[in-house]
């Protein structure tokens, strides 16, 4: 029982990280492709 609870948080845990993760890299390129719109260079 202990186990099956350890085993379901760690996937739970795991699971959000990589959510957040993407989540940070979809922040990421937004900024990016508006900075790049924005930008006087281009």
């Amino acid at each position: 029982m202990e186990a099956e609870l350890l085993d379901a948080a760690l996937s739970f845990i795991s699971g959000a990280r990589h959510g957040l993760s993407a989540r940070l890299a979809g922040a990421l390129a937004a900024i990016r492709e508006a900075s790049a719109m924005c930008s006087p260079l281009r």
